[in-house]
């Protein structure tokens, strides 16, 4: 649906879209699944792994953040940031 509303010239509605849609087999609902997993499970597959990875061995000292919750926060961020540039 949103492809379809991106490469529409003029006014459209998601609305007529449905619509339109509605009377399409359901192949058609579905097209472009496969290869949207088969790019997106290995990433993320990757990425939890990493991420869990740095989780166990990236740790933030209280000397850059002494509350608890910016600790957590910052640990996240790092872990995610890591994981997703490798991944």
């Amino acid at each position: 649906l949103r492809t379809q509303l991106q490469a529409t010239q003029g006014r459209l509605t998601i609305r007529t879209i449905l619509q339109e849609q509605r009377h399409r087999p359901m192949r058609d609902w579905m097209r472009g699944y496969v290869p949207t997993l088969l790019r997106d499970v290995p990433f993320s597959a990757a990425y939890w792994f990493m991420y869990e990875e740095a989780k166990r061995q990236i740790t933030v000292p209280e000397t850059i953040a002494c509350n608890s919750g910016l600790r957590t926060l910052l640990h996240s961020f790092v872990c995610g940031g890591f994981a997703g540039t490798l991944a």
